[in-house]
């Protein structure tokens, strides 16, 4: 993640003719927010979420300190604190779209599926090449039942990223629920070529694969996924 300079962003209402801010408290809140991106990429998301918090205090009004704090909050799974924080991100700076986009995956999350759709959207409109918006959208029709407009989405983020295997993996799953069984395996072939270590990739060309009949493989393909993934070894519960 780049977070550039950290510019602050105007309040709503403040004039032109406004009293700069002291550059040292600039200085203070930029050395805090990369001090949390550090922190965070060590692991340690309580110190830096300490960290953003204090840059907050420091200036409220810095899209980029609200961007990493809804990033954050969301990597600890407090998906409502990091709406928040995101829309708080978008109400400072409209045209980002990152943070959009880390609201739709919150939003998602939360099982707001309407609302995520309506973020991905504008995601879109902004940038049209944003193939994981695309995928996610897709995603979400999926979970309607809405095969032909999974389908067609999915279709839209390969065309934008061809070797993305979460796309592939996902037109295997469309192809295995419509029993089109060649489709599926060459699909799900591809997503595991792509992305060897996606358990799930793996686990769906196995089911795939023993659609088609070709039992050997389907074999090699389930035993692949549980060395990747314990959920998809046999006798494993789901939690």
């Amino acid at each position: 993640m780049s977070l550039g300079y950290v510019a602050p962003s105007l309040p709503i209402g403040n004039s032109g003719g406004a009293t700069l801010a002291d550059p040292r408290t600039k200085i203070e809140v930029y050395s805090l927010t990369m001090a949390a991106l550090e922190l965070s990429e060590n692991g340690d998301l309580a110190s830096a979420l300490t960290a953003v918090d204090k840059a907050e205090r420091i200036d409220p009004n810095v899209a980029q300190v609200e961007f990493l704090k809804g990033t954050l909050l969301g990597q600890a799974g407090r998906y409502e604190q990091a709406v928040s924080a995101l829309e708080r991100t978008l109400a400072l700076s409209p045209a980002y779209t990152a943070a959009r986009f880390k609201l739709a995956l919150a939003l998602l999350r939360l099982g707001r599926a309407d609302r995520a759709a309506e973020a991905l959207t504008e995601v879109i409109r902004q940038q049209p090449e944003d193939f994981r918006a695309w995928h996610n959208l897709a995603a979400i029709a999926y979970s309607r039942g809405d095969l032909d407009e999974a389908e067609r989405l999915e279709r839209k983020a390969l065309a934008r990223s061809a070797d993305y295997a979460e796309a592939w993996n996902a037109l295997g799953a469309i192809a295995l629920v419509r029993k089109r069984t060649d489709a599926a395996v060459d699909a799900l072939t591809k997503a595991t070529q792509l992305a060897p270590q996606n358990g799930q990739a793996f686990q769906n060309l196995a089911l795939a694969l023993r659609q088609a009949g070709q039992f050997e493989q389907a074999r090699a393909a389930a035993a692949k996924a549980c060395v990747l993934e314990r959920q998809f070894c046999p006798g494993t519960r789901a939690r």
